[in-house]
């Protein structure tokens, strides 16, 4: 089934290529991927002409942010995205005011993921339990996928039981086996994700496809991971938003576990102190909508 994935990286996202009698990607990415996207597709020996879509697991920007880009390259391209964040590909307004406040303004969101160019209205095509036939015996079924964000999409391509998962159960590096938590504001939801990832356990797979970095066969052991790192970090920052404590001192708590270890050691503490705070900040404004962490 291998021969019918190309893979296409960059540190700041990844794209999938899916083959069948048509073409489909998975993920723009920012416009530098989806112009490199577009340049592999070469490499591959694939036609420009023979790519159908592109499936975007979730509007965030990382991932979606190439499409009005993509679809001005390639005119008939089809974009298929989640129903509630179809609006936001035709008129990306909101999308960059939530970046914004997310980067800490419109100059850093422009410079991370480069310009943001509207998607027109009759190349979106929305989205949540659907099934996309590439011919061939190549299918995708979608599965609505909340958790990391209300608007997230699970892509289960059938013949070869391969899982694209977005960001659903973290960020997977294939060097070193490693596996981190994608925990962000604003539409974490804490109880979505765990459901959700039971969903995807049940479909089964044998290779997870992650938009960040890679893709394991190692499905049981990385889906218990997952979860495991997630209720983790629901347990420990339940705690401490009780007691009161600063978000900083909450990442700092989270860095001492000995389920970051790995991480830690084969990304900069800095780095991944980072991507932790991100999880505080998740976490909080999921506390907050619910009133959780409270009694």
């Amino acid at each position: 089934y291998l021969s019918t994935l190309g893979t296409v990286t960059t540190p700041g996202s990844g794209s999938y290529v899916i083959r069948g009698e048509k073409v489909y990607l998975v993920e723009t990415g920012t416009e530098e991927l989806a112009s490199l996207l577009l340049s592999s597709l070469d490499s591959l020996g694939i036609g420009r002409e023979d790519v159908a879509g592109v499936i975007v697991t979730h509007i965030h920007l990382d991932h979606s942010g190439g499409a009005g880009w993509l679809v001005r390259e390639l005119p008939w391209l089809k974009v298929y995205v989640h129903k509630s964040g179809a609006r936001h590909l035709i008129d990306p307004s909101r999308l960059l005011a939530s970046a914004d406040k997310v980067y800490g303004g419109r100059e850093a969101v422009l410079k991370i993921h480069g310009p943001i160019i509207p998607v027109p209205e009759e190349n979106v095509v929305p989205v949540e339990d659907a099934v996309i036939d590439a011919g061939g015996g190549v299918s995708m079924r979608i599965y609505p996928a909340p958790g990391h964000a209300p608007h997230h999409l699970l892509i289960f391509e059938e013949g070869g039981k391969l899982a694209f998962v977005g960001e659903l159960p973290g960020h997977y590096i294939p060097v070193g086996d490693i596996l981190y938590p994608a925990i962000a504001p604003p539409g974490f939801d804490y109880p979505e994700t765990l459901r959700s990832l039971e969903k995807l356990a049940l479909l089964e797979p044998d290779m997870l496809c992650f938009s960040q970095f890679g893709f394991t066969e190692r499905v049981a052991e990385t889906l218990a991971l997952s979860k495991a790192q997630i209720e983790h970090i629901h347990s420990v920052l339940s705690r401490l938003h009780r007691e009161g404590v600063s978000p900083e001192g909450m990442a700092r708590t989270l860095l001492e576990a000995p389920m970051f270890s790995v991480a830690q050691e084969n990304r900069q503490a800095e780095t991944f102190g980072e991507l932790l705070l991100s999880a505080v900040e998740g976490f909080l404004q999921y506390f907050q909508k619910n009133n959780e962490a409270q009694a």
